[in-house]
């Protein structure tokens, strides 16, 4: 619950955003209403990080006046954002391959998985591919200093929004 001063309400939002945090609402009392506003970060691909404030719906005499919209389904369609992703190249689960016009294509189980929740969700992604001894990477953390290498690194700098492998348990 806010003042109503739309600068305030953005300075929340583009907090939010910063933290990967999208499904945020914000009521304030605006004279005989109460609108509810949120952020749409993936309303539409030219507009993809979108923190300016969206009234969704507004709170008038008693009711929502469009109860339909009370809360949104910005996270099931993110309208070809981008999403950018973090992993490596892991014989059987995903591999690079050139044809012959030269072009590297993807494949593998773990990319056509990746494909597969983007197409679910509308999204693009913008895949990175790590490399090195250890790609997954490791998290060493000295007197209050953090360091990441491999795809943990990606995540951590904030190069990456997702970081995709699979994890073998061996009993």
């Amino acid at each position: 619950l806010v003042n109503g001063r739309i600068e305030e309400i953005e300075e929340i939002f583009i907090a939010m955003w910063h933290k990967n945090i999208y499904n945020v609402y914000v009521i304030f009392e605006d004279a005989d209403e109460i609108p509810l506003i949120t952020f749409l970060p993936f309303g539409n691909a030219s507009r993809c990080g979108d923190t300016s404030a969206q009234t969704v719906t507004r709170y008038r005499n008693g009711k929502f006046n469009n109860q339909s919209q009370l809360l949104s389904h910005k996270l099931k369609n993110l309208n070809q954002c981008p999403i950018r992703l973090a992993t490596y190249l892991d014989p059987g689960c995903f591999m690079t391959r050139t044809l012959k016009n030269g072009t590297v294509e993807l494949y593998g189980y773990r990319y056509e998985f990746m494909k597969a929740i983007a197409d679910s969700l509308n999204y693009t992604n913008e895949i990175k591919i790590v490399k090195g001894i250890l790609p997954w990477g490791v998290i060493t953390v000295v007197n209050d200093s953090v360091n990441a290498t491999g795809v943990f690194h990606e995540l951590y700098d904030n190069n990456s929004d997702i970081a995709f492998s699979e994890y073998y348990l061996k009993a």
